[in-house]
């Protein structure tokens, strides 16, 4: 009798051990579209600016925001362009300098403007981790922890916490980036 409560003790704690169910809901609260791409935007209202107030504003810190940048030619926006953001995520013992490449768009009228943040791959800073293969997509990312069970191949390459890291850190740098924008355009 002892055994076998034993035995059932240990098939409830591996159970519960290897649970697939996501605990939080850090990772799924990152704005998605349906199509699964990940999209920061907003419209503000900022009264008593004029569009060439605005657009000089967004260029000025854009500049001073991204020292890495590829700014691109867009006639209908003010700003639209691929910068750098740059955070440390801790995917295993020690913190690693990260980078995300992002695209920014920002579109300004008279009293508002609209930003968007969007196609975002991230890596890290040193070149001999990224030939190890670290993962880069943080919508693939996303896929693999919202399936209920992970294959051994996705499990061994990277698992629930770790995905959680890298999300959590990207998402909170992308954030400050918005809330400098958001302080910038409003001041």
């Amino acid at each position: 009798m002892k055994r076998l409560i034993l035995i059932l003790s240990l098939l409830l704690f591996a159970k519960i051990s290897f649970a697939q169910s996501p605990k939080d809901t850090m990772v799924t609260n990152v704005p998605t579209l349906t199509n699964g791409r990940i999209l920061y935007t907003d419209s503000l209202v900022v009264k008593g600016r004029s569009k060439h107030v605005l657009d000089s504003i967004a260029q000025n810190w854009y500049i001073s925001y991204f020292f890495h940048r590829l700014p691109e030619k867009d006639t209908l926006n003010s700003i639209y362009g691929r910068g750098l953001l740059e955070y440390k995520v801790k995917p295993g013992m020690i913190n690693i300098d990260y980078e995300a490449a992002i695209t920014v768009q920002i579109t300004c009228k008279d009293g508002w403007y609209k930003y968007q943040m969007y196609s975002i791959k991230f890596r890290p800073k040193s070149g001999v981790l990224n030939d190890v293969g670290y993962q880069r997509d943080p919508e693939y990312l996303i896929k693999i922890y919202e399936q209920k069970h992970l294959t051994f191949a996705q499990a061994y390459v990277v698992s629930r916490s770790q995905i959680r890291d890298y999300i959590s850190k990207m998402d909170k740098a992308v954030k400050e980036c918005i809330a400098s924008l958001n302080k910038t355009m409003a001041n």
